[in-house]
């Protein structure tokens, strides 16, 4: 079968090139350059072979991200989509070290307190901000049980969710743990998570984990100007942490947003979910 054009010809040696290139990639030492070598090739090939104006552009913006900074790139498809509300924030996804970093100041949040309201961790156990080491038992149980909740309303509300995003502008940013994008005709759903290891006999101590929700909320509406609804979901240590969880959540109905929240335990979180894979 012979090439029946130029395009072809060259499309058919690049093809040949990304092949050596895959080849090469067995080599550990090249391995990272091979691969991306080889899939940028890839890429061209079939754009080439297409031979269709939509595929060229496609293969421009998948071949860019290989080469240059993603903020870029997502620049230049704002200006040519003419997203007017772009440039106001920007969404991104947290990086995983900075997922790590939240969830451990969540366990050092939760572990400061104790059953008589008063702190647990003496000067010494508190190194610099930023610098806190947390257990990683205790930081896998929390970071696991995060993820499960989020799995659990995922299926529970057919939800589209994007975890871990954070929303930034010039003079804010806040972090969210789930984010469901509404699009242009619904509100945008805010999907927060927090694990409690202890409950206080003190009811301001308890609507902490409101308090924070609530102000994450408030943080999105403002950077973004869009409407959204706060999903709040509480998951307790044990039956008797939740038994004595006493707050009657007032901040959230004081704060007349949208909203709607989930009492768990973990062990009630597990068996949930238990029976969502059954179905």
């Amino acid at each position: 079968m012979q090439p029946e054009s130029y395009t072809e010809i060259v499309a058919s040696i690049l093809l040949l090139i990304a092949v050596l290139f895959s080849i090469s990639s067995f080599w550990s030492k090249i391995r990272p350059v091979s691969l991306r070598l080889f899939a940028i090739l890839l890429v061209a090939v079939m754009a080439i072979f297409s031979n269709h104006m939509t595929t060229y552009f496609a293969a421009i913006f998948i071949i860019a991200t290989a080469v240059t900074e993603l903020e870029f790139l997502q620049n230049l498809a704002a200006i040519i989509s003419k997203n007017k509300h772009y440039f106001d924030y920007k969404r991104e996804f947290m990086t995983k070290d900075e997922v790590e970093k939240k969830t451990a100041d969540s366990v050092q949040t939760e572990e400061t307190a104790t059953e008589d309201d008063q702190a647990s961790i003496h000067d010494k156990d508190i190194p610099p901000e930023g610098m806190r080491k947390t257990p990683l038992s205790r930081l896998n149980l929390f970071r696991n049980t995060e993820s499960k909740a989020l799995r659990w309303i995922k299926v529970k509300k057919d939800l589209n969710i994007q975890q871990f995003v954070r929303f930034r502008n010039d003079n804010n940013s806040v972090e969210l743990d789930g984010f469901v994008d509404g699009g242009k005709n619904s509100e945008d759903q805010i999907i927060e998570v927090k694990v409690i290891q202890n409950a206080s006999r003190w009811m301001p101590r308890n609507e902490v984990h409101a308090y924070q929700a609530v102000e994450t909320y408030y943080k999105y509406t403002e950077i973004t100007k869009r409407k959204a609804k706060l999903i709040l979901i509480l998951v307790f240590m044990n039956e008797e942490v939740k038994k004595n969880y006493k707050a009657p959540l007032s901040r959230l109905s004081r704060s007349r947003i949208s909203y709607e929240y989930h009492c768990l335990t973990i062990a009630e979180l597990d068996k949930e979910l238990n029976a969502q894979q059954g179905d």
